[in-house]
């Protein structure tokens, strides 16, 4: 039946009726139970009392269970503490405060109450700078709400007794051993198992990102007695990062490959950060595939250049490791080029046709259309959005695009370029108006098709916005047909500007637009 231990399947099940009864406070059972547990206060808050009922005592069993897993959901912050596990981290957790803030304040008091956004002072003055990028990725809702609760381990942010088991296990002490290395870096794991790379490439980077990679500091924490410093440096500490991007050697081998990115060489970002930046780099289109998957490669080399001075005592110049890297993405791009359109020969005849119905889309007569996307970032860089409103000629009328603090999950960051969308929009007159994006969930959200306690605070803003339209609707295009929208928003990643508005194609999208139009 997928379970093992019949005790936590239990719990799982008696927690998944507990966070039933919570979400409606209008059912009979909420106000029964109300009216004897927890009068005066929230489900929430509700204790055993005195002369409890065996089914109230059973529901509080499973209570504990959500009380060790859910996040607080930031609505205006009067309901949840500092303490609380408010961050949207796995598992969610509360921020570091500085020494002198205390613990019992409540979040409101980082809000500013006329903007309703994060009050960047006091922020500064009560929580470490750390965790401000985390903060600042809970997007707050233009209207006032209550907090609320968050399963973090589900897409949907709803509570599951599958995955309440799972976390139930994951947790248990006894079982510790059972607990997957990565299963704090969900975002890590997946971008490494889904590279396009060697499969021992994806097992060297996860053994990288799990501390199972045989260097001296990894080895001493398991108590193997070694020399702990760098074999070139001889006076630092082998750290992964130090072994693959601080040493003298690695940058050598770094600044002969083009990719000076300072970010690599900050002592102070964990490995796991820079090896999620270069695995998103290797993803991105728009570099050649050979250029893009370079770096995962010259890790792999400065790896095996490692140990071939440490077991064979043979020194690798700089140069020569380098030239193998690039030998090696060579040999997987050649072998592998076919997989690239993953097309087969059979299929090819019956592309054209799919293109053509992938093609962005006129409006109808008297209406306009605004494409919009955005360009997530799981990293602590700010995300891109980009938006282009057309007519029903498909003729350009306006665009822009712009940066923000970025969100948790890739829906989030789509609802949030679609409130930038609708902002602009509106202030530049338009009502009768389609917003189309290429995110599926977003749409099934908005059309009450699908339940994302995740979104409640961008669903409330983008319906709240939906009322300054005359007509209005939201529809869901294929990525291909959004290509405009999707170029702008990765513009703003690399442009000077926080963000833009243009009232005339801009050179870079000419084209793009011409294409949509035939």
């Amino acid at each position: 039946m997928g379970f093992r231990d019949l005790q936590q399947f239990n719990q799982a099940l008696l927690a998944n009726q507990y966070w039933k009864i919570a979400h409606r406070p209008k059912s009979l059972i909420f106000r029964v139970l109300e009216n004897r547990y927890f009068k005066n206060k929230s489900i929430w808050e509700a204790t055993k009392g005195h002369q409890t009922s065996y089914g109230w005592n059973s529901l509080l069993y499973g209570k504990e269970l959500l009380t060790k897993g859910y996040q607080c959901g930031i609505g205006n912050g009067s309901e949840t503490l500092l303490r609380d596990n408010w961050l949207p981290t796995t598992p969610p957790r509360s921020p570091s405060l500085l020494p002198y803030t205390n613990p019992t304040l409540r979040v409101d008091c980082l809000i500013n109450k006329e903007t309703h956004q994060w009050n960047q002072e006091v922020l500064d003055d009560l929580i470490d700078q750390s965790d401000h990028h985390l903060i600042k990725k809970i997007f707050l809702g233009f209207y006032d709400s209550a907090d609320y609760k968050i399963w973090p381990y589900t897409s949907h942010g709803n509570y599951t007794a599958r995955s309440g088991y799972h976390f139930s296990v994951a947790n248990n002490d006894s079982l510790e051993e059972r607990r997957p290395p990565l299963f704090t870096k969900p975002a890590v794991s997946k971008a490494i198992w889904t590279a396009d790379i060697v499969p021992k490439l994806r097992h060297f980077l996860w053994s990288i990102s799990s501390k199972a990679i045989s260097i001296t500091e990894n080895l001493q924490r398991r108590n193997i007695p070694v020399d702990p410093y760098c074999v070139r440096c001889c006076d630092i500490v082998e750290t992964a990062n130090h072994l693959f991007f601080q040493c003298p050697y690695a940058q050598q081998v770094w600044r002969q490959s083009g990719l000076m990115i300072p970010t690599l060489h900050d002592s102070h970002i964990s490995i796991d950060d820079k090896l999620l930046m270069l695995l998103h780099l290797s993803k991105d289109s728009a570099i050649p595939r050979n250029v893009r998957l370079r770096p995962i490669w010259i890790l792999w080399r400065l790896w095996k250049s490692r140990n071939e001075l440490i077991f064979n005592s043979k020194v690798i110049p700089h140069e020569v490791c380098f030239t193998l890297a690039v030998s090696d993405v060579h040999e997987w791009v050649s072998c592998t080029a076919h997989l690239e359109t993953g097309v087969s020969p059979a299929r090819q005849q019956t592309q054209p046709m799919q293109y053509r119905s992938s093609k962005w889309k006129k409006p109808p007569m008297g209406w306009v259309k605004c494409n919009y996307d955005s360009s997530h970032r799981n990293d602590n860089t700010p995300s891109g959005m980009g938006w282009i409103i057309r007519s029903c000629n498909g003729t350009f009328l306006h665009c822009g695009h712009g940066l923000f603090e970025g969100r948790t999950t890739v829906v989030e960051s789509e609802a949030t370029s679609l409130i930038w969308a609708m902002q602009a929009c509106l202030s530049l007159g338009y009502r009768n108006i389609i917003f189309e994006g290429d995110n599926l969930q977003l749409k099934n959200v908005l059309q009450d098709n699908e339940s994302n306690i995740k979104l409640q605070n961008l669903k409330s803003s983008i319906m709240g916005l939906q009322q300054g339209f005359a007509r209005s609707r939201f529809d869901h295009c294929k990525r291909e047909a959004n290509g405009c929208a999707d170029k702008l928003a990765k513009f703003s990643i690399t442009c000077n500007h926080v963000w833009g508005v243009y009232h005339i194609c801009p050179p870079f999208l000419q084209l793009s637009v011409i294409l949509d139009n035939e």
